[in-house]
């Protein structure tokens, strides 16, 4: 029986807003392979890890716009919390299999954070606009 890794599912808002918190998760199957790493990435540059053999077994690195809730985050998922429009990307979530394989699997998503508007307010000149 060969060990592997497979990834079950990815799952990255495609949309969200300023403010709000997002749950991003990254469903994996071992098969019978001891983990040795998850690591999120937003556009290339890790911003969390999580070693199940480390101490500790979560490493947060900083991006402008991101902020991660170590209380809210685990081996299958990274919860992020007050984003901000710099962390609109591309997400990857990657799994590596522990040694002799170091087998390892990603996926990748888009996100896109918006600021909505403050108001739904047209100021102008006309009394009425009207969209061609």
């Amino acid at each position: 029986l060969t060990r592997g890794l497979r990834l079950l599912e990815l799952d990255v808002p495609p949309h969200t807003t300023v403010g709000k918190s997002e749950k991003l998760t990254c469903r994996f199957d071992m098969e019978k392979a001891p983990l040795y790493s998850l690591k999120w990435y937003r556009n290339e540059q890790e911003f969390y890890r999580f070693v199940p053999n480390d101490r500790p077994k979560i490493q947060i690195f900083p991006q402008a716009g991101i902020k991660v809730d170590r209380t809210k985050s685990s081996r299958q998922h990274v919860t992020l919390v007050d984003l901000q429009v710099e962390a609109t990307g591309t997400y990857r979530c990657e799994v590596s299999a522990e040694a002799p394989s170091f087998k390892t699997k990603h996926s990748e998503q888009a996100m896109v954070v918006v600021q909505p508007p403050k108001t739904n307010e047209i100021l102008g000149v006309l009394d009425k606009y009207y969209v061609e």
